[in-house]
């Protein structure tokens, strides 16, 4: 698919329960509101570009891109978002861009997808809570500027988030970059970052001082994408965050309108300690 700023029109349908997915747009409809996690993600045709925007209603939230010679480069991203009925969601190539998407369904090859789920509906316009009358904990940061793990007078080497999409409970400290659990349970992590061209972005995710996984990108001549996740039984007041490795050079670009580092989290079911 080549791609001047239209919408990205996925046209295999996996699920699409509600009917809320328009295969003839590209557009997810809101029909229930509450706090939902997106994904999306694709691969460039060999040696172009892959550089799409996700939105809500007509805001930007984040990007995937990927750029390489003589190679296929990938990325995605993921945002958790407050919707509301009638609200609109949808994946477009970047203006004044020519994108160009790579896949073969015909080969079982599909590498461009986008998926929208539900977390917890929205009673009477109110969130749901869990104990305590508090939100159900969820959040999903963004990183606006450039950084990397050389800069001059780095106090840590957390990556410190500056763009909030959603912190329900004020689960999510902007100053340390920390989240910290706020009851019991099991919770779903996933990150993502791109490599500057030339070099690497390797991150790693902790659970308190307790190293998880990781992220990796490189391409010479080339911007890289890396993701990860992983769900996690946490106690009260466990913190979980994401560490720019010193074993190398991490660099990440960002910039307000070029959102492609990012992380999220979310309660998926609280237990009993």
């Amino acid at each position: 698919m080549t791609l001047n700023g239209d919408h990205v029109v996925y046209d295999k349908i996996i699920t699409n329960v509600g009917k809320g997915y328009d295969a003839n747009t590209g557009v997810f409809t809101v029909s229930v509101p509450g706090l939902y996690m997106i994904h999306y993600h694709a691969l460039a045709q060999l040696g172009k570009r892959m550089w799409l925007d996700l939105y809500q209603n007509d805001k930007y939230i984040n990007t995937a891109f990927g750029e390489a010679p003589s190679t296929y480069a990938d990325h995605g991203n993921s945002a958790i978002l407050e919707l509301h009925v009638g609200d609109k969601g949808w994946v477009s190539g970047r203006p004044g861009d020519t994108v160009i998407l790579y896949g073969d369904a015909s080969d079982e090859q599909l590498y461009a997808t986008f998926t929208a789920f539900l977390l917890s509906p929205a009673q009477h316009g109110i969130f749901t809570t869990v104990g305590n009358d508090r939100k159900v904990p969820a959040f999903s940061v963004g990183l606006t500027h450039d950084i990397d793990n050389t800069q001059t007078g780095l106090t840590t080497h957390n990556v410190m988030f500056d763009r909030v999409w959603t912190n329900q409970g004020g689960v999510f400290n902007m100053a340390t970059g920390e989240f910290r659990a706020i009851v019991h349970g099991v919770y779903v992590f996933h990150y993502h970052a791109i490599s500057a061209t030339n070099t690497e972005v390797l991150i790693d995710l902790y659970h308190k001082d307790q190293y998880i996984d990781s992220l990796y990108g490189h391409h010479t001549n080339g911007w890289a994408g890396g993701s990860n996740s992983a769900t996690l039984r946490l106690s009260v007041d466990d913190t979980v965050y994401l560490h720019m490795s010193t074993n190398s050079t991490t660099e990440m670009p960002g910039s307000p309108n070029a959102i492609y580092t990012t992380f999220s989290g979310y309660l998926l079911s609280p237990t009993t300690n």
